[in-house]
């Protein structure tokens, strides 16, 4: 079974790939196939297609990222982005108001994201393809400026994830993960708005990961890390971390990505030797 399929059937049905998927994510360390500056590379297609591709075909992987930001609806909702430090800083701008989602859809970084990912659809049928954007709860706190209550902040910030999500999907993203920014006490109604979101991207056929945040209780699926790595008998995720090589092995989950994407200051020429040895602890846990 192809990988792309054997996500489908994980995410429609609960059966677990017969073979282990691994899928590191790459984005703003592309950056430095061409020597680029992050701002003028998150605004390029063109070179961020390019880049990823040529990281890719270095690694023993069946995985792809598209598009991986954080920091992108809080952009498109009227903030501002610094990208001359990494992790980019969002700044508080735009007026105190919630953002219609159609004009958080029509930015034009927005459609970076969705032109790359249709682009790498197209030139990589077979790979399964991730693309990555902020979670519910990340936005909320990026947008907090607005002064509005926090379950409507967060209503409103898990429709415009969804949006996005959905978009993503339909251009040909067979993962989305969304980034919660960090480790953080789950507010009241969290849970709900990840179920959302997972719906949404589950109707495409495609697999929805919370990275860098608590494991949300009601989905399908559950979320590892190394450190609770253990066989359950229920479809299950794991996350290790974007540098390092975990102890141990890690056998629990089939398929496996790494909790965030690997940082734009990682040395990219010790990349395949990363990606080489988190494979061989997967091996050695099967």
């Amino acid at each position: 079974m192809r990988a792309r399929e054997a996500v489908r059937q994980f995410v429609r049905y609960g059966l677990v790939p017969a073979e282990p998927l691994f899928g590191p994510v790459v984005f703003t360390l592309a950056a430095k196939v061409e020597g680029l500056g992050l701002d003028p590379f998150v605004n390029n297609p063109t070179k961020i297609a390019n880049s990823i591709r040529a990281v890719y075909r270095q690694l023993p992987v069946q995985v792809m990222t598209s598009y991986y930001d954080p920091t992108l609806i809080a952009e498109a909702a009227g903030c501002r982005v610094d990208w001359s430090v990494y992790p980019p800083l969002v700044q508080v701008g735009g007026e105190p108001a919630l953002p219609p989602t159609a004009e958080v859809l029509r930015w034009p970084r927005v459609g970076v994201a969705l032109d790359v990912t249709e682009r790498l659809r197209r030139l990589e049928p077979d790979r399964v393809i991730i693309a990555g954007l902020p979670g519910p709860w990340l936005v909320a706190r990026q947008l907090r400026f607005t002064g509005r209550p926090e379950a409507e902040l967060l209503d409103h910030c898990t429709g415009l994830v969804q949006a996005l999500a959905g978009q993503l999907c339909q251009k040909g993203a067979d993962i989305i993960i969304a980034d919660e920014g960090g480790a953080f006490d789950p507010p009241a109604r969290w849970a709900e708005a990840v179920i959302a979101v997972w719906n949404v991207v589950a109707f495409h056929g495609a697999l929805l990961v919370i990275a860098a945040g608590p494991a949300p209780a009601g989905l399908p699926v559950r979320y590892c890390r190394p450190h609770d790595c253990r066989p359950t008998g229920e479809p299950c995720v794991l996350l290790v971390p974007p540098e390092g090589v975990p102890d141990g092995p890690l056998g629990c989950c089939k398929i496996v990505l790494t909790d965030g994407e690997i940082p734009y200051t990682y040395d990219i020429r010790a990349l395949p030797d990363l990606v080489g040895a988190i494979r061989q602890r997967l091996t050695a846990g099967r």
